[in-house]
């Protein structure tokens, strides 16, 4: 059964709108799997959270209580621990959509090269042809939005952060084995403080594409962006 599949909604080219034949999309690229299974592991993650609220009012009851604060880092390490990840994966999903997008923009400016009259080089290729692709970039982009839509309703994750970032400077790095540096808990708090963390961070990964590519090349790059913020499945 096939499904359209909108390359983008601010070109009106016909040939920017096929259909794509999932059922032969057995399995995602190889270079995409890894990914992939990550992004399943962090929605159930996200689904599961459990805010350190209880150690955190503690904090804040007795903030001159060394035992008190050492016993809330301890606590809240596995969650930064876990928000880190995140961090990593919403730059890895990032690369991977950049990737994909460079493969099917070009089988599209074939396509639509053809239209014009003129075939760039090679033979026209829609979206079809590459179905395996087309599912893994609108899989990835989807994980983006449930994840962005998830962490939402979780205030739980900002929470922490913030407790972690209150207690961290008041205990020494022996006393919480595992304990992240200040800095890093503050990048991780930046990143997660954003309402589309995922979307945003992959949204500059394809804009520093489009600026530092030569002249030649931006065509392909701004046609990349409005694949990774235009799909429909």
């Amino acid at each position: 059964m096939g499904q359209e599949f909108s390359l983008s909604s601010f070109l009106e080219d016909p040939a920017l709108r096929v259909d794509v034949d999932f059922s032969e999309a057995t399995s995602p690229p190889p270079r995409c799997q890894k990914t992939l299974d990550q992004c399943v592991g962090a929605l159930q993650r996200l689904g599961r959270y459990s805010p350190e609220a209880e150690a955190i009012r503690q904090t804040i009851t007795n903030p001159h209580d060394h035992n008190v604060a050492v016993a809330t880092a301890r606590a809240l390490v596995p969650n930064v621990d876990t928000v880190a990840g995140w961090v990593a994966l919403s730059r890895a999903v990032s690369e991977a959509v950049q990737d994909l997008t460079e493969v099917l923009a070009l089988h599209t400016s074939l396509q639509s090269n053809e239209a014009n009259g003129s075939l760039a080089g090679g033979p026209a290729l829609t979206l079809g042809d590459l179905p395996c692709e087309t599912l893994a970039l609108a899989s990835l982009v989807h994980f983006c939005w449930k994840f962005d839509t998830g962490k939402m309703i979780q205030p739980g994750v900002i929470n922490d952060l913030a407790g972690y970032r209150r207690v961290v400077g008041k205990v020494d790095a022996a006393e919480v084995p595992g304990m992240t540096v200040d800095e890093a808990a503050s990048s991780a708090l930046r990143y997660m403080d954003i309402p589309g963390p995922t979307i945003a961070t992959l949204t500059f990964f394809l804009l520093h594409g489009v600026l530092t590519e030569p002249q030649e090349q931006r065509q392909s790059a701004v046609l990349d962006g409005g694949t990774s913020t235009c799909v429909i499945i």
